[in-house]
This record gives structure tokens, sequence and C-alpha cells, in this order.
């Protein structure tokens, strides 16, 4: 599970993980108590003391993720839960490199909802443009470290614009196969 994080003492302080995941941090020169916190705990993370672009700091997470003995990535961003029982899922998805799962979203007032359910036509940049990111793709995808070693050096040329978001998710979902499911991964928090 891949978390970059900025300024994140707040939810660090209340964040439990789960025991079947394995947590990578990536601080992206936070100016509150975040990366003491990570050190305190003892969470595997590395940091950046200049101010990197958000997309850039997804990356930076992302590479950490790849240097352990995993076979997934799933990116986590402050706000939200990653449901337990994700790991016993994924075993069924083998011959894949990207899956895309559900979310429950909590909007106004608290109220819990599901993500709208995908509704691919074939072409995932399409479906991203059109979705949007808090339908499925940047929330409930989960590539494999191989697909992100495969593609990082074209990331690492172009993943700096505020739709690096949709573009990421997109060639993961065109350069790759995947799959849908209808398995519920997680809570994002929408404020």
């Amino acid at each position: 599970v891949a978390i970059p994080l900025h300024n994140a003492e707040v939810w660090l302080i209340n964040f439990v993980p789960l025991d079947e995941y394995t947590y990578v941090f990536f601080d992206n020169a936070s100016s509150d108590r975040t990366r003491e916190i990570l050190s305190n705990r003892d969470y595997n993370y590395t940091f950046s003391n200049e101010s990197l672009s958000r997309p850039e700091s997804w990356l930076r997470a992302y590479r950490l993720a790849a240097s352990q003995n995993v076979k997934w990535i799933k990116p986590l961003f402050v706000g939200d839960i990653l449901y337990s029982g994700l790991s016993s899922v994924m075993t069924a998805y083998t011959e894949t490199d990207v899956v895309l799962f559900k979310y429950n979203v909590r909007g106004k007032l608290g109220i819990v909802h599901p993500s709208r359910s995908w509704k691919l036509n074939g072409d995932l940049i399409l479906d991203t443009a059109i979705y949007g990111p808090f339908s499925g793709p940047p929330l409930a995808m989960i590539f494999s470290k191989e697909a992100f070693l495969q593609r990082s050096l074209f990331w690492e040329s172009n993943f700096s614009s505020w739709l690096a978001d949709f573009q990421l998710f997109a060639i993961l979902g065109r350069e790759n196969s995947y799959v849908k499911s209808n398995h519920t991964v997680g809570l994002f928090d929408k404020k």
C-alpha cells in the first residue's frame, strides 16, 4: 500500500495499519510532525525536503512500493481507509496486471454511498475522462509491480500535470490487461 503524505499528522495519529498489508509512505516536505510520527512508529518511509508536485509525490510512493517484495501496488491517499480482506481477493487475479475495484464514498453530512459503477467501453482513457477520479480509477485501481516498473520511465518524463492521475491510470489500463471486480475495497472521504 503506497501512501503519499504532506502535512498528514492528524491522519497519521489515527491511522491503524492492517497486518495483511505492507505499507510504505512518502513524505512530501511536511512542515508538521508527519515525519516524526513515521519515524516513531517505525514505518517504512522516505521523504523529500523540497516540496514536490502532487503527482511526483505519488510517483515516489509507488517507487518505494516497487522496491518491496510485493506483487501488487495499491495507492492510498490521506483520509481514505482500505478495508481488510483485499489480499485474499487478489489471489484470484494472477493473470492480469490491473484490477479495478469499488470504493464507498463518504460525502456531505457523512453519508456513505457506493462509488458509481465502472462503465468500461474498452477505452480506459475515455472512461477515466468521462467518469473521473471519484468513480474509480485513482481510488480503486490496483496495479502490479511489474506493470509499474515497465512504465515508470514514461511516467518520470510525463508525470507532472494536474491530469497526471488520469494519465497514470489510463496508461496502465491501456497497456496492460485489466479486470473489473465488484468487490468494495475501501472508503474514500470526499471532503
